[in-house]
C-alpha cells in the first residue's frame, strides 16, 4: 500500500480500482473458474496459475463487473520465461479503456498500473487507454477513438522499448503527441520523484493545442 501510495495510487484509489494482493503462489480447478477442462502434454489436468503478487482487474465499464485479471509478480526477474504481469486465465483479451470517452483527452500509456494513476489524478479531463504492452497493436475500439480524438497522447516510457510504442503509434496516428514524463523511467516513478501528474498532463493538452492552432494558423 506505501509502494501504490507513492506511485499516485492511495489508499481511496486501491478500493476504487478494486486493486488486490496474493499472498502466495495458488494453483486451481480451470472448471472453478468456469473455464473447460484440458490438459498438459503429459495427461495432467491443466491448472489457473496464480502467482504471488500485485492484483490488477479490468473492469467493465458498463457492467462492472470483473473482465480481467493481472498479476505484477512480485518473484519476476529479468529473463524470467514467464512475464512481469500475468493474465490469468479466462481473462478477456483487448485493451483496457478506463474512464468517460466522450472526453476530448486521450492519454495511451504502457501499464495498467499507471493508467489508473492518471485516471485518478485527471480522469475528470480525459480518459486512458493501457496497452499492456509496447508491442501491442490497438483494438477496433481503441483504434476508432484514436482516430476520433484531436487530443492523442502518448505517454511512453523512457526507454528503448517506449520509443518502439511511440513509432508504433505515430505511424497509425500521424496526429499522435509523443508525451513521455520529464522525470524518471514511467509515470508512476516520475510520480515518485515529484511529477504532479494532474498539471503535467493538462500542460500536455495545452501543448497539443497549440501545435494544432500553428499548424492551421489560428490564433
Amino acid at each position: 500500500l506505501r509502494w501504490l501510495e507513492k506511485r499516485g495510487l492511495p489508499g481511496d484509489a486501491v478500493k476504487k480500482y478494486r486493486i488486490g494482493w496474493t499472498q502466495e503462489e495458488i494453483f486451481q480447478n480451470r472448471c472453478d473458474w468456469g473455464l473447460e477442462y484440458e490438459e498438459t502434454e503429459d495427461g495432467k489436468p491443466r491448472q489457473v496459475w496464480i502467482p504471488e503478487g500485485l492484483v490488477i482487474p479490468t473492469i467493465d465499464r458498463k457492467t462492472k463487473e470483473v473482465i480481467r485479471i493481472k498479476i505484477r509478480r512480485t518473484r519476476w526477474v529479468e529473463g524470467d520465461k514467464w512475464p512481469k504481469y500475468w493474465a490469468i486465465s479466462g481473462s478477456m483479451n483487448g485493451i483496457n479503456i478506463i474512464g468517460d470517452t466522450s472526453k476530448d483527452g486521450m492519454v495511451v500509456v504502457e501499464s495498467e498500473l499507471d493508467s489508473l494513476a492518471i485516471d485518478y489524478a485527471v480522469g475528470d479531463k480525459v480518459f486512458v487507454v493501457a496497452v499492456g504492452s509496447n508491442i501491442k497493436n490497438p483494438d477496433n475500439v481503441t483504434n476508432f477513438l484514436a482516430k476520433q480524438k484531436s487530443i492523442l497522447l502518448i505517454c511512453y516510457d523512457n526507454d528503448e522499448a517506449g520509443i518502439k510504442m511511440l513509432e508504433k503509434w505515430k505511424k497509425f496516428y500521424p496526429h499522435a503527441f509523443g508525451y513521455p514524463t520529464p522525470i524518471g523511467k514511467d509515470i508512476g516513478e516520475a510520480i515518485e520523484k515529484g511529477l504532479d501528474i494532474r498539471n503535467w498532463i493538462l500542460e500536455g493538452e495545452e501543448k497539443v493545442i497549440l501545435k494544432t492552432r500553428e499548424k492551421f494558423n489560428v490564433t
